[in-house]
């Protein structure tokens, strides 16, 4: 399967999501898919946060068969075909409460006190599971829920 894995790199954060899109590329080209890995910046800010979304939200992911997401607000990028899984550390809260509908298909979550935060920002119609970024198991349950 061709796979397009979406990173968020922020100007003043950890390595976090780089490290979790290198880790999920590795493991995936294992397994035989054909993996592409592209980042994109995000700074916080309220006063420039809605023309980043605006920029996320053109990305073109016609070319994957699939496509992960790794960050917010790299999550509300849309696939054609809705194969898509997002993984999630923390939000904005003031993002998240007008935009939480256009998250589609799968997504994992770091904690479960950010289940409860998203939850209390608006509605989801993906389906979450909590799963801590070093859990061994991560790739695979990415994997399963693509293939299906």
């Amino acid at each position: 399967m061709k796979i397009l894995i979406i990173g968020t790199i922020y100007a003043d954060c950890d390595d976090r999501e780089e490290t979790l899109c290198q880790h999920l590329s590795s493991g995936l080209k294992q397994r035989g898919h054909e993996i592409e890995v592209c980042y994109l910046p995000f700074k916080r800010g309220i006063d420039s946060v809605t023309g980043q979304i605006f920029a996320y939200d053109q990305v073109c992911t016609n070319r994957a068969e699939a496509i992960i997401t790794v960050g917010y607000p790299a999550c509300f990028i849309q696939h054609w075909n809705e194969k898509k899984v997002s993984y999630i550390f923390d939000i904005i809260p003031e993002v998240h409460s007008k935009l939480c509908s256009k998250i589609q298909g799968a997504v994992f979550l770091a904690s479960e006190g950010l289940k409860h935060e998203m939850s209390f920002h608006g509605n989801m119609t993906a389906t979450v599971t909590i799963l801590p970024p070093d859990d061994i198991r991560l790739t695979d349950r990415i994997e399963e829920t693509l293939v299906v």
